[in-house]
């Protein structure tokens, strides 16, 4: 079961339409939750090689990663900037962020983003109710 790539295809109903997403993340073997490797509309019955390569490369990113102990270093560094961000009273994401991004992406995108930030909010609230943390 070593580096087993788990699959959900998920459905979501938006504005009459529905969208199949399929997301592949990986069981951290050290218990520290679930890695989210790759999401992606699926358009076709059968996975296109690409996406499975796609979630294979970033596990072995994850697994290179974490072999070399860089994650503590980003979360250490993220903490300090979030620690300056909160003694300067600023935020870290604000509206000109979103105008920027709002710029920057098509409506495809933009829709592709929120259906991913639903789906990991569903897999919160799912994994919550089920008490796993």
């Amino acid at each position: 079961m070593k580096n087993k790539i788990i699959t959900l295809k998920y459905n979501i109903s938006l504005g009459g339409m529905i969208y199949l997403y399929e997301i592949h993340f990986y069981k951290d073997r050290n218990g520290n939750g679930f890695v989210l490797l790759h999401v992606f509309m699926k358009q076709t019955q059968k996975t296109p090689p690409r996406e499975i390569k796609r979630a294979k490369k970033n596990l072995a990113d994850y697994q290179e990663r974490r072999k070399n102990n860089e994650y503590p270093q980003a979360i250490g560094l993220a903490q300090e900037n979030l620690a300056d961000l909160n003694e300067r009273g600023a935020v870290a994401i604000g509206n000109g962020a979103l105008e920027f991004m709002d710029s920057i992406l098509t409506q495809e995108e933009l829709i592709e983003s929120d259906l991913r930030v639903s789906i990991i909010r569903e897999m919160i609230k799912a994994r919550q109710e089920k008490g796993i943390s």
